[in-house]
């Protein structure tokens, strides 16, 4: 897919900043503030001198008040490292506007944030319980390289999130973003809760189809799994209707739950929303801006 943004998608990013909720473990320096104590210009904290630590960095105005040797700490500063996961399963490609363009566009836009913001992205394809890792983008000038990645993405195969956010093998800390329809409940909890054992501030974009909630059709029809490719005769009627959106309305309040019980932002989309539209409602309903 060909990936194009008009000069006032750069405008706005240009003008954009967040802000991440929990400090960063490790990295390469950057603009992030770090749990690490180092040698940066912003003033942490003292704490008393102990053998073999660096004379310089001894307060000698604290000395001279207290007696007793006291060593200024730093904070230090760390890039924040984005793990971007991108659902690239069969079911993706639904809808009249399918939901793969969306995601695509949402991923593309937020990598242009986050390496503009001068941390790193990285991009992870998910499907079939196994992903293919992207390379760690850092610096602005890194963005025509992940659309080059993004434009190679092919959407087919089946759902299983936990099996393939498990396949990431993440380092502790880091934020990571998991763009998908969600269809797969059984194992979203057991994502979470390895995203969570890893130390990672968890977002997830749920988009849908708004075929996929209002069936307009009525009388004999035949339903298509597109991950499965199983066919299934049905004959539908007013009443098959409101019990099927009142499930899905259940299934909605699941992930909403499950997402809340872990601190999960939770922000569900329109695959037919305009796609600035849809950045700015994430960004701010994950309070990243």
């Amino acid at each position: 897919m060909e990936l194009q943004f008009e000069q006032t998608f750069f405008d706005t990013m240009n003008r954009l900043r967040y802000y991440l909720k929990m400090p960063m473990i490790h990295g390469r320096n950057g603009s992030r503030k770090a749990m690490a104590k180092g040698a940066s210009v912003e003033f942490s904290d003292y704490r008393e001198y102990q053998l073999g630590d660096d004379i310089r960095r001894v307060d000698w105005n604290a000395y001279g008040r207290f007696e007793k040797l006291y060593i200024k700490e730093y904070m230090e500063e760390k890039e924040a490292l984005f793990h971007l996961f991108l659902d690239t399963s069969a079911s993706m490609e639904f809808g009249n506007k399918k939901k793969s363009d969306l995601a695509l566009y949402i991923t593309a836009g937020l990598s242009y944030l986050i390496l503009n913001n001068l941390d790193r992205a990285q991009v992870y394809k998910i499907a079939d319980g196994g992903q293919v890792k992207g390379k760690k983008h850092g610096g602005r000038g890194k963005f025509s390289e992940v659309l080059q990645e993004l434009k190679e993405t092919e959407f087919g195969g089946k759902t299983d999130l936990a099996s393939s956010l498990r396949a990431s093998d993440l380092t502790k800390g880091g934020i990571s973003i998991v763009i998908s329809d969600f269809l797969d409940m059984h194992s979203m909890e057991t994502a979470i809760q390895y995203l969570k054992y890893k130390k990672q501030e968890v977002i997830f974009i749920c988009i849908w189809a708004k075929e996929e909630e209002q069936i307009a059709s009525y009388g004999d029809v035949e339903f298509l799994d597109m991950e499965t490719k199983e066919r299934l005769k049905v004959t539908i009627t007013r009443k098959e209707v409101e019990a099927y959106q009142e499930r899905l309305h259940r299934y909605q309040k699941q992930l909403e739950q499950v997402c809340k019980k872990y601190d999960v932002a939770f922000i569900k989309v329109y695959s037919h929303e305009p796609f600035d539209e849809v950045l700015l409602k994430t960004l701010y309903k994950s309070q990243l801006l």
